[in-house]
């Protein structure tokens, strides 16, 4: 998923005009490298959105497993860490610097915050296995505490994977 070089390509009239002129070229690809992530983790976020959709669907499942409401607790304990990360990738800062920010975000800096962005996009990959997984362990009524602790310790991964997102905004990695 390049939308990166989606970006970049869209350029308009204006902004070929500004890349002549020495210090905006670089103003407008920071502002280019910063939409690009933004749209990256907008697609995070749906498509993670759409997998707790799909496990909630699975929860109702459970309900008619026998035993399986003992395992309604793991679920909502996943889906509630699913709602989080969701939320924290939604609002994120997208690394704006301005002229008094006390850390200035750099044009590699900002292709360093994608790159990792596009890392957690691999993360919300392993949850939709570790769901489609459930499905089968719901289907079956085999295996589903092992799954659902998978499930868990995957959004576990997202959630701390973000986390250390401001690491790297910060150069500290």
């Amino acid at each position: 998923m390049d939308l990166m070089g989606k970006v970049f390509e869209e350029r308009g009239f204006i902004e070929e005009i500004g890349s002549k002129i020495p210090g905006f070229g670089g103003y407008f690809n920071r502002n280019k490298r910063r939409d690009a992530d933004k749209l990256l983790r907008d697609y995070i976020g749906r498509q993670l959105d759409e997998q707790r959709g799909r496990l909630a669907n699975i929860t109702v499942q459970l309900t008619e497993v026998p035993g399986g409401l003992e395992y309604l607790d793991q679920a909502e304990r996943a889906t509630l860490k699913m709602q989080i990360f969701i939320d924290k990738i939604k609002t994120a800062s997208y690394g704006y610097a301005g002229w008094f920010d006390a850390v200035k975000v750099e044009e590699d800096d900002l292709e360093a915050i994608y790159n990792y962005d596009q890392g957690l996009l691999e993360g919300v990959g392993r949850v939709a296995n570790e769901i489609t997984a459930l499905e089968g362990a719901a289907s079956s009524g085999e295996g589903i505490p092992i799954v659902l602790n998978n499930l868990i310790q995957e959004t576990d991964n997202l959630n701390r994977a973000f986390s250390r997102r401001q690491d790297v905004i910060l150069g500290v990695q």
